[in-house]
């Protein structure tokens, strides 16, 4: 396994080739709806197991109607057939440069490709970046690619200078692009080479092809990575987190994690008279950390106050540098300096200065690394070894979850297939008790990557109630991406005063210059009567204003009002888990003559 020392050795030999080839994301990512399939159990074209490249095609207009714009795709190379659970998976791959003849052709998987696009959905690949199976010919051929191994494999020595095994890797990847034109790939456990990423994302948008990679691992690689798999992650090997915050109070978690993001600075102070002192974010020294929207004299961005303890004024301090920490390898570290009563060098920067004991330090905000903020619902690793359920699903049926939490949140959502119609978990026959395939007990685990999906489910009212309210949820979010997007940046959003009679999450408002949107949930199994108190000034209306409110989860068309009559808006959510129900959502729209913005 990698270590942080052997990636920062790569990254500075890289570091010249690599940041002449830092990309932007693509627009489009933020926009994505992620959907994750396993295709052997997708499908059963032939019985358990047998699902293709072609049964999943003939899926493809089920998922247009869906609503879903992408599709991570965890099998299509050469892979073992039992390694993992007892069963054909992804993860345990023996050549990522061949198609899995199990599944299909090459011609084969790339009509499958064409048709998705056809259909205007994106496939991203699922890549095993820490090794082979140990039967792989690769081993064979090329010896000296590989040391040592983890979960049964063996891996790729990636920090032994192996320039032929870099070119085979860029090459591979590319390959898939170009030959068959998929959109971007899911690593798997780990980057490891953040370089040979921004490789494959030069070559490929060369070829013309703008792709998106994305990681399961915590830290995103800018110019390799457009995102993490999960910023927030609703799942976990147990199904629903059920007391995440994010259930309670989506607007308060993200503005926390963003302040988060934001506070983490590293503060170097140097001395006239003695050697530096570097104090990290974690520091007690750090007193607080606070924002103003009033700029620096001389700058655009807000401003940022610093208090410090402990800092003798007995030294004469010369400079404070103030650095904002990054995860990963980052081009776009910043840092500011604060001189001391030094204006030749910095003539609009407060200097900074004592108030008792304290020390504060004034600079222009540094604001946190703007990235695509990914939610993950559910993915193939619910269940997993020990888990004492019977079903690994996330949402169960659950409209609040789905809507108020994921669909409808500013955050690019990611869910596993059967989700939508709230599939009644069924394991593939050969699914084994544990990760290296005890056949003693098969086909009673639950590991969610070895589900059956049973279709026939969607002929009973209940699944395809749910199904109908998840592909109305996708609809509304498509509608209204310029505000139900990955980019948190572009949205504004707030938490909302309410009174109900049942402890509800918290209501939030988005809103942009054009439009609000309104998103309320109800995780009860009662109707539930709720007033909120909406902020009409802050969501830049005036009391004079009309305007047009439309129930967006009822289709109750447009209302007009005055907008100091929305102030306190009541209205009734409908118990969760039934059709229609769990959510409410409310777009408002200032009128404008015989016309409303769109």
């Amino acid at each position: 396994m990698r270590t942080k020392l052997s990636v920062i050795i790569f990254l500075i030999s890289f570091a010249p080739s690599f940041s002449q080839q830092i990309l932007e994301t693509p627009a489009w990512a933020k926009d994505l709806i992620i959907y994750e399939i396993a295709p052997k159990g997708f499908t059963s074209p032939d019985g358990p197991e047998s699902g293709t490249f072609n049964s999943l095609k003939e899926k493809i207009p089920y998922l247009k109607d869906l609503g879903v714009n992408g599709i991570w795709l965890t099998g299509y190379s050469w892979s073992d057939t039992s390694h993992f659970y007892g069963i054909w998976t992804q993860y345990a791959c023996i050549r990522p440069d061949s198609i899995d003849a199990s599944l299909g052709t090459p011609d084969d998987f790339r009509k499958l490709i064409e048709k998705a696009h056809d259909f205007g959905i994106r496939i991203f690949l699922d890549v095993i970046t820490h090794g082979v199976m140990k039967n792989s010919p690769l081993i064979k051929q090329h010896p000296l690619w590989f040391k040592g191994g983890s979960w049964g494999m063996i891996d790729y020595d990636w920090f032994g200078l192996h320039k032929d095994l870099d070119d085979w890797w860029v090459n591979t990847w590319v390959n898939y692009v170009e030959t068959y034109g998929v959109d971007g790939f899911r690593l798997d456990c780990d980057i490891y080479r953040p370089d040979l990423w921004a490789a494959i994302k030069y070559r490929s948008k060369m070829a013309r092809h703008e792709i998106v990679v994305f990681e399961e691992g915590p830290v995103r690689f800018s110019g390799a990575t457009d995102f993490r798999q999960y910023s927030i992650n609703l799942a976990s090997h147990e199904g629903l987190v059920l007391n995440h915050p994010f259930l309670k109070d989506v607007c308060d978690y993200l503005n926390r994690y963003y302040d988060y993001e934001r506070s983490r600075y590293q503060i170097k102070i140097n001395y006239k008279h003695k050697e530096s002192e570097l104090i990290q974010a974690n520091d007690k020294r750090i007193l607080s950390i606070s924002f103003s929207e009033t700029p620096v004299a001389g700058y655009d961005q807000n401003s940022t106050e610093i208090q410090l303890a402990g800092i003798p004024k007995s030294d004469s301090i010369s400079k404070i540098t103030v650095t904002r920490l990054s995860e990963g390898f980052d081009f776009y570290e910043m840092n500011y300096t604060a001189w001391a009563n030094d204006k030749n060098k910095h003539p609009n920067w407060p200097a900074f200065f004592y108030k008792g004991r304290t020390l504060f330090v004034k600079i222009p905000d540094i604001p946190p690394m703007k990235e695509i903020t990914s939610l993950q619902i559910s993915c193939h690793d619910g269940g997993w070894e020990g888990f004492s359920g019977v079903n690994p699903y996330t949402v169960q049926g659950s409209r609040c979850v789905m809507g108020y939490s994921g669909l409808l949140s500013p955050a690019l959502p990611i869910f596993f297939s059967g989700e939508e119609f709230n599939s009644h978990y069924r394991p593939l026959p050969r699914l084994c008790s544990n990760l290296y395939g005890d056949t003693s007990k098969t086909g009673s685990k639950c590991w969610m990557y070895g589900a059956w999906l049973d279709w026939s489910q969607l002929d009973e009212q209940d699944h395809a109630d749910m199904f109908n309210d998840v592909k109305k949820m996708i609809m509304i979010r498509k509608q209204q991406k310029a505000l139900m997007n990955g980019d948190y940046f572009l949205t504004h959003i707030l938490s909302l005063e309410y009174k109900c009679e049942q402890a509800i999450p918290i209501p939030y408002v988005m809103w942009n210059e054009d439009k609000a949107i309104v998103v309320a949930g109800n995780n009860t199994d009662e109707d539930v009567s709720c007033t909120i108190f909406i902020p009409i000034y802050t969501i830049g209306l005036k009391e004079k204003d009309e305007v047009i409110v439309t129930d967006l989860w009822n289709d109750v068309k447009k209302q007009v009002y005055s907008a100091k009559n929305i102030h306190t808006f009541s209205f009734t959510i409908k118990k969760d888990k039934v059709a229609k129900g769990g959510l409410a959502i409310f777009m408002i729209e200032k009128k404008i003559g015989d016309f409303q913005l769109q």
